[in-house]
């Protein structure tokens, strides 16, 4: 049967502390700027730059000309991030020297005013200065979340282990504090799965192995995890990510494996025993089923036909069948595979074993023996027949005996011809004798 494939999700939830962190920034640049002029910083520029105005001056008494009154020294201008108005106009001085993005993006910070009494604010030799630094916002995220399984397919039999190495790395610029993690899954397993990353750096990464118990029946579940990442700063945005992985099985099969053995060599005058076992190595487990085995006449059971029953196997279990048989040939022959039907989602399925060469080897003195007394009962789907087998005609080895010794024939009185003969000479001798002597 053909495997389907079921896709189950592992969710790993990421989620930034609510407590809002403090930005991290890195100078972009750093300029000098002055009266009327336009600069550029990376994506922004500073424009319309005006100062503070001149006023009249006065000498000193070394010549020196200086400001009538001390200059408050300010400086006014405009942003524009990639040639777009960001900001149209901030003004800036010693003593409010910062400006932040209200969207926390970027700041400036003026330094290094010409002096309040420095000659730069005279009208006539108007040129006042000032430094600007542009500073951009470190990105604490996104964080790169990788879920990576120990397998690409599982089977809920023999994989009994699932291994997710979790990584979450930070390939922002900024340290990212407090990451509270959070793993859900409907996989079991005894590992930790929430905890803090107390700080991350940029190109940091956290490291977590987790190991989860499959099992037969999760083949039957869809398991939908998502991964959200929360990572709020100075700025109350809240940003987010999602990051899916799939944990793939095989799903559940009705699939068994049938092996059948015997000794590939058996002496006429021995028995050996055919060992069949079923094993479902599948997922689910199957009901009603059948063993039918088929020795093709090589071979004589006393069990005989060949078929068993089993009411269920489980998965994961097996059925052993053992039987004896006795040679009934000589020679080498292949016995036939057996064949095993079982019911799954209420079809049935026919699964078949190996076949067996054996050699069948004679014996002097030893003949073939005949099966023993049988029932032949043929089964079908539908009718269940039988036929009986024909007497069995027994082979009896002659045992050789010795032929009566022969009896002559009985005479006179009982006596043979010889002595017939040997009695009447001596009655013949013992009358002369007895006449002489008269």
């Amino acid at each position: 049967m053909l495997n389907k494939v079921i896709s189950t999700i592992i969710l790993l939830s990421i989620l930034a502390s609510p407590v809002l962190a403090s930005i991290e920034w890195t100078e972009t640049c750093s300029i000098v700027i002055h009266y009327n002029t336009t600069y550029q910083c990376g994506e922004y520029s500073f424009t319309n730059i005006e100062f503070t105005k001149g006023e009249k001056g006065y000498a000193l008494f070394n010549g020196t000309i200086v400001p009538e009154y001390t200059i408050l020294p300010q400086v006014m201008l405009s942003i524009k991030k990639n040639n777009e108005s960001v900001v149209e106009s901030i003004i800036l001085e010693p003593a409010s020297n910062e400006y932040i993005d209200p969207d926390f993006n970027f700041k400036l910070v003026s330094s290094d005013f010409s002096p309040g009494t420095s000659s730069v604010w005279v009208i006539e030799t108007y040129n006042p200065v000032a430094t600007i630094k542009l500073y951009t916002r470190k990105i604490p995220i996104p964080l790169e979340v990788n879920i990576l399984l120990d397998k690409p397919t599982y089977d809920v039999i023999l994989n009994k282990a699932i291994q997710a190495n979790i990584s979450i790395k930070n390939i922002g610029t900024a340290t990212v504090n407090n990451i509270v993690v959070d793993i859900t899954s409907n996989l079991k397993t005894t590992d930790s799965t929430s905890y803090t990353i107390y700080q991350l750096n940029n190109s940091g990464t956290e490291f977590r192995n987790i190991q989860y118990q499959s099992s037969y029946s999760i083949a039957n579940t869809s398991i939908k995890v998502s991964t959200k990442l929360v990572d709020p700063d100075i700025s109350g945005n809240y940003l987010y990510q999602n990051v899916t992985v799939y944990v793939t099985y095989i799903a559940p099969s009705s699939t068994i494996n049938v092996t059948k053995t015997l000794k590939n060599r058996i002496y006429i005058s021995d028995d050996d025993a055919v060992t069949i076992i079923i094993t479902n190595i599948g997922s689910v487990n199957i009901t009603n089923v059948e063993v039918t085995d088929n020795l093709n006449n090589y071979l004589w059971s006393t069990t005989y036909p060949q078929k068993w029953s089993f009411p269920i196997i489980e998965a994961g279990k097996q059925q052993t069948i053992r039987y004896v048989v006795t040679p009934n040939n000589i020679g080498k022959f292949t016995i036939p595979e057996a064949t095993v039907k079982y019911i799954y989602k209420g079809n049935v399925n026919e699964t078949k074993s190996n076949t067996v060469v054996v050699d069948l080897i004679p014996i002097p003195g030893y003949t073939v023996r005949p099966p023993p007394p049988q029932v032949l009962i043929t089964p079908t789907p539908i009718i269940t027949t039988a036929r009986i087998v024909p007497p069995i005609q027994t082979v009896v080895k002659p045992t050789p005996t010795l032929l009566p010794t022969a009896t002559p024939d009985k005479g006179l009185f009982g006596l043979s011809g010889f002595e017939c003969i040997f009695t009447l000479i001596v009655l013949v001798i013992l009358s002369l004798f007895f006449r002489r002597k008269k």
